[in-house]
């Protein structure tokens, strides 16, 4: 049985079963845990204010983008260098 976040386990196995080392994967969250888990599993985070938290709140975290929509995305992950 998995741990909740923000333990890395859960992220760390669904890295493993599709072969993505987490220098190659960016997790996307709307909660600080979800930036704890992606700092613990050594992946990139971008933060996107769709959800309760506010940028602030994300500070103490390595956050690589702070989005105000999911529309941000495509065009945020586009400029992301290729592996």
């Amino acid at each position: 049985m998995f741990q909740h976040k923000p333990d890395p386990e859960g992220l760390q196995q669904a890295l493993g079963r599709l072969k993505i080392v987490p220098a190659h994967a960016v997790y996307v969250g709307d909660h600080p845990v979800d930036a704890e888990a992606a700092s613990r599993a050594a992946v990139d985070f971008i933060a996107v204010l769709t959800g309760m938290s506010r940028a602030h709140e994300f500070a103490e975290y390595r956050v690589k983008h702070v989005l105000s929509t999911l529309t941000e995305l495509p065009a945020t992950l586009r400029g992301r260098a290729a592996p």
